[in-house]
């Protein structure tokens, strides 16, 4: 039974491989019989009209057209109309004032202790009694004397403790109101 089925697939393999070669031979005599292509012909075409080319002699008395003549000419009376609009006047918009515009601070997303470490950070690099050679700014947040006031009766922000020093700090920065005090603000992202 094996021999049977291997012997016909076979014979199914060969039919079909002379299959494809009897189509390539006819495909490939029938282009060698057909009429060569003149490039003269369809310019003769659209000049002259439709051209029986089984008569070999039939277009020998046409004269040669050079391409620039090619194009078809229609007679006078069947020329399209077309109707020319006249050039419209760009319309011109009035200018109109533009309100102006009113920016409103957006309120930031930062925690109050991550901004009062960062100022801190830029302020005194996290030392608490630093003082300011410049200025009467002393703290962990540089606060000028004026601005400390004597806050919880310690009369310079650098003898107070930590704590004391951000409570003052809370009180001054008002929930960001008072980020002005403190130029280093900016920085953290405020």
């Amino acid at each position: 039974m094996r021999l049977y089925s291997k012997a016909l697939h076979n014979t199914r393999r060969t039919l079909t491989a002379l299959i494809i070669i009897a189509i390539l031979l006819m495909s490939l005599v029938a282009w060698f019989l057909a009429p060569k292509y003149n490039e003269e012909e369809p310019y003769k075409q659209q000049r002259y009209g439709a051209i029986d080319t089984r008569d070999v002699d039939a277009h020998r008395d046409f004269p040669k057209v050079s391409r620039s003549e090619t194009r078809p000419v229609l007679p006078a009376k069947h020329k399209p109309i077309v109707k020319v609009k006249p050039k419209a006047k760009p319309k011109v918009k009035p200018k109109v004032k533009k309100k102006p515009v009113v920016k409103i601070k957006k309120p930031r997303h930062i925690s109050m202790s991550a901004i009062a470490i960062c100022i801190g950070k830029y302020e005194s690099d996290n030392n608490p009694t630093a003082e300011n050679p410049y200025s009467t700014a002393s703290g962990y947040f540089q606060f000028v004397d004026g601005t400390w006031n004597y806050y919880k009766g310690y009369r310079r922000a650098k003898y107070a403790p930590l704590s004391v020093q951000l409570e003052k700090f809370y009180i001054v920065w008002d929930g960001g109101r008072g980020s002005g005090n403190w130029v280093t603000a900016y920085k953290c992202g405020y």
